[in-house]
């Protein structure tokens, strides 16, 4: 992922802000810059007349460009709304870009609590945006430190400031750090997790996850069995009455499962697909990416054991449950393709 110049924090966090405060300034070059479609001269979309993130970002950020802050808030919080269904591919694209224009419209109409709230979603919960991270801590920090400059005996503004730096410095220290861990070295660290953990269950399934991951198949999906078949059933392991340990265990179990009907749905292994998923829209609710694909593949895999009919009609099961994700898409057209092109 690309770094934009003005995005760089500096040595310091002054400079940084400074540099924040340098792409604050409207203009056509900006908005090329932060939608590449724009700069093309279109906006992507897609039936016509459908409200798209792309369309959504469009209206709001010409409004921002006009320095119609009223309005520009008004779209984006709206894109913002949208986002929330829309698949994970569009809400990493544009919601770390999205919260960054909104935390500045605030901010631009003196609305520094609004601000606060919306950059700090920005740098913790979409944190990963390279482009991003450091311009949406530099805002929180900005208008964290506006507001104890207006209440300097509030200890809980305070505490956001101190938060606010703290996320902006480790952003800074991991753009201009180390590269990533390898995915061998990440292994590594969910090896050294203890079973104590909460986390422990989901380091399981990130080792075989990522061993599946770097190509050994067969070695990644025999530790998620292990995980899903042996040490999930072992009565030693149970987690009743301990409500974190079983959130976090139906969150490794949804990562597991999915990991493991890729797996055989790679293999050709159709019916192991069948059983092993064609609920898991309804075991893991939460895990929609990964819902929607888990379901393309059961659809799939029963088109490709001569269960037609069953398949459309799990075609029409995941309309109604993912409607508009791009693999409920790729299984209505893999279900129209004449029998010999699935194979």
């Amino acid at each position: 992922m690309r770094i934009h110049p003005l995005h760089k924090i500096a040595g310091t966090l002054m400079m940084g802000l400074l540099a924040c405060a340098s792409m604050e300034s409207p203009g056509g070059d900006a908005r090329a810059r932060r939608d590449p479609s724009i700069a093309a001269g279109h906006v992507a979309a897609g039936e016509p007349g459908q409200l798209t993130p792309a369309t959504l970002f469009a209206e709001a950020t010409a409004a921002y460009d006009s320095n119609e802050m009223e309005r520009a808030c008004e779209a984006l919080e709206r894109l913002s709304a949208a986002l929330e269904d829309v698949e994970l591919a569009s809400q990493l694209e544009y919601y770390p870009k999205t919260l960054y224009y909104l935390g500045h419209a605030y901010q631009r109409r003196g609305l520094h609590r609004e601000a606060c709230k919306t950059f700090r979603e920005g740098c913790t919960t979409w944190r990963g945006d390279e482009e991003f991270d450091g311009s949406n801590a530099q805002g929180f920090y900005k208008s964290a430190r506006e507001l104890l400059r207006i209440s300097p005996d509030d200890p809980h503004l305070e505490a956001l400031l101190e938060e606010a730096e703290r996320i902006a410095t480790e952003i800074h220290r991991s753009q201009h750090g180390p590269p990533p861990l390898t995915r061998e070295e990440r292994i590594l660290e969910y090896r050294a997790v203890p079973s104590s953990s909460s986390e422990y269950e989901m380091a399981m399934v990130q080792i075989g996850a990522l061993t599946y991951r770097q190509g050994r198949k067969e070695e990644g999906l025999a530790l998620l069995d292990e995980y899903l078949d042996d040490y999930v059933t072992d009565e030693r392991n149970s987690i009743q009455g301990d409500p974190l340990h079983r959130a976090e265990r139906v969150k490794a179990m949804a990562v597991a499962t999915f990991y493991r009907t890729l797996g055989d749905y790679g293999m050709e292994r159709y019916r192991a697909v069948i059983g092993r998923a064609s609920d898991y829209h309804l075991e893991y609710p939460d895990s929609k990416s990964m819902g929607a694909w888990t379901m393309q593949m059961v659809g799939s895999s029963l088109a490709r054991t001569g269960r037609g009919e069953e398949a459309n009609e799990y075609l029409e099961l995941a309309r109604r449950t993912y409607p508009e994700r791009k693999f409920t898409l790729r299984l209505a057209t893999e279900l129209e393709a004449p029998r010999e092109e699935r194979k």
